[in-house]
């Protein structure tokens, strides 16, 4: 077996416990090796680099995540936790309510589909809804009321939805076309 297929394995392994899709668990590793491959491992530490070298994954992963937690010089207002939050507003992103551009929209069992867009069976269609939906707005603030309460129904409900967003909006070939989670302006706003 080469190499690449070694580390494919050892990658999988590491995403087996957040999905059952077989799918879905091959484009989280394929998400993992694109962070492996384009993080300068001289930037996170010696510990790190020397993981990436063995072809420890999961440790490699653990220390990542650990050094972007921790990083001091990421204390930003705006990207901490800590806020102005509506819990009433945080609740209704748990249940799959998202309202964009004054469009109100329910998704069945708070399950979100991030490629439905509600104007093209409700008209008229605005292209607009799907992306604003695909900006985030609402998990900002759905951390921010997890800061505040405590409450780990709101920490829960991002990771669910953030691992099925990843699993479901590939980057396409041609960024800004409607149906698209991909345009750039969201791309940015999502940064």
């Amino acid at each position: 077996m080469n190499k690449i297929m070694k580390s494919r394995e050892k990658i999988l392994k590491i995403v087996a416990g957040v999905t059952t899709d077989e799918d879905t668990a091959v484009k989280f590793a394929e998400h993992l090796e694109e962070l492996f491959e384009f993080i300068l491992p001289s930037r996170i530490g010696k510990e790190y680099e020397d993981a990436i070298v063995r072809e420890e994954y999961e440790k490699a992963t653990h220390l990542c995540a650990s050094y972007y937690r921790n990083k001091p010089e990421c204390n930003v207002d705006e990207l901490s936790g800590k806020g102005n939050y509506q819990k009433q507003e945080a609740d209704k992103a748990i249940a799959g309510i998202m309202r964009e551009i004054n469009i109100e929209w329910k998704f069945q069992g708070g399950d979100i589909d991030f490629l439905f867009n509600p104007t093209n069976i409700q008209g008229p269609v605005d292209h607009e809804w799907l992306w604003q939906l695909n900006r985030h707005d609402y998990w900002r603030n759905m951390g921010r009321t997890y800061t505040a309460t405590g409450e780990e129904k709101y920490a829960f409900a991002f990771e669910k939805q953030l691992l099925k967003w990843i699993a479901q909006t590939d980057i396409p070939e041609k960024w800004n076309k409607p149906g698209s989670a991909w345009r750039t302006i969201e791309c940015g706003l999502r940064l």
